[in-house]
């Protein structure tokens, strides 16, 4: 193993700068999503929500980015490409992960607020416009889909959550949630959190 510090200490203040951009960039888009609920009055906070393959995919790339370091230390003549490769790497699936954080999506006093990791959206759905509730059980995961006489709205909470969000959807809006199995088959409706 052959580390030169000098070209190891570069290629830190090169993934900073890249660290600066990326969060930067975050807050930006954080500030911006506030503002929007904000203007929208959807009310407080109550909970809130992971989506359990952004979850899964944020994981995966912060041990690829800890394995291509490890791989480039090992294998590779120092050099600052080689060493701020895994570094940001690293910064992005750090970034990520507040990203996954920041855009959870979220039960208000006055509806559902659903953000897209990936894009640019924020839906917000108010309990008075909810008519109907599924959720479709998964392998690891519960696919929700809220109905409005305008649209269907779609996104992704960890089987432990459903509970909760099935008694917060049934207190807020009166409405039952159905539960769907992955064959498409109706297992149970639940008026408060009986799974």
């Amino acid at each position: 193993m052959n580390i030169d510090v000098q070209t190891l200490y570069y290629s830190a203040y090169v993934a900073f700068v890249f660290a600066v951009l990326l969060f930067g960039a975050l807050a930006f888009r954080q500030i911006l999503d506030d503002l929007e609920l904000r203007r929208k009055r959807v009310g407080e906070d109550r909970s809130a929500f992971l989506d359990p393959l952004a979850t899964a995919a944020v994981l995966a790339a912060l041990l690829l980015s800890l394995a291509i370091g490890i791989a480039v230390v090992a294998f590779r003549e120092p050099s600052i490409y080689w060493y701020a490769l895994p570094m940001i790497l690293g910064v992005q699936g750090l970034q990520m992960a507040a990203r996954v954080w920041f855009q959870r999506s979220q039960v208000k006093t006055r509806g559902l607020v659903v953000r897209s990791v990936l894009f640019d959206k924020v839906k917000v759905v108010p309990f008075d416009e909810v008519g109907d509730v599924e959720f479709r059980h998964g392998t690891g995961r519960i696919n929700v889909i809220v109905s409005t006489p305008s649209e269907r709205v779609r996104f992704r909470i960890f089987p432990h959550s459903a509970p909760l969000l099935a008694s917060m959807i049934h207190t807020s809006c009166g409405c039952d949630v159905r539960h769907v199995d992955t064959n498409g088959q109706r297992f149970s409706t639940s008026a408060k959190n009986d799974l």
